[in-house]
């Protein structure tokens, strides 16, 4: 082969590479937290604040931060992705599945699938364990796993963040 059939099949390769390669998310597809590609999480929530503003985020734990550290803005409601069929539904109303053995795709730990109908997660505990919490609950199982790897949030700046 000669010189120039070497540069067009590195060009060609260069070419493919690039196409494989995932690109950058948007900008309103970052998780506010960690700036993963939210929308490429199955846990993915967006938070919607009552400037009428939005913010995405890849799991609850990320959620959990942006309520307590975001101290301008106060949260009007949040949706998360439906484990089962990825529609967003409304987080606040949804059920979760902590400590089970799923680990859902762009998602950090703790892992909490969410779904919208209680029956649903029934099934998925009954397949792969855990226990089904609501809202409250899995923002406990969060809060406990805060805890675990970084001492938590402080007394003194959640009372700051608190509306």
């Amino acid at each position: 082969m000669n010189l120039f059939g070497l540069i067009g099949a590195g060009f060609f390769l260069a070419l493919a590479a690039a196409a494989q390669s995932p690109a950058a998310p948007a900008p309103d597809a970052v998780c506010h937290m960690c700036g993963m590609d939210s929308t490429r999480s199955q846990t993915e929530f967006v938070i919607h604040w009552s400037d009428g503003t939005h913010e995405r985020a890849c799991c609850l734990h990320c959620v959990y931060l942006l309520d307590h550290f975001v101290r301008d803005r106060k949260r009007q409601r949040v949706e998360t992705r439906d484990f089962s069929s990825g529609a967003l539904i409304d987080a606040e109303t949804a059920w979760y599945l902590g400590g089970s053995s799923v680990i859902p795709k762009g998602s950090m730990a703790p892992f909490l699938p969410a779904f919208g109908e209680e029956e649903t997660a029934r099934t998925y505990l009954r397949k792969y364990g855990g226990e089904i919490v609501d809202w409250a609950g899995a923002l406990g199982v969060v809060e406990r796993f805060d805890g675990e790897i970084s001492g938590g949030i402080s007394p003194e700046r959640k009372a700051s963040c608190q509306p």
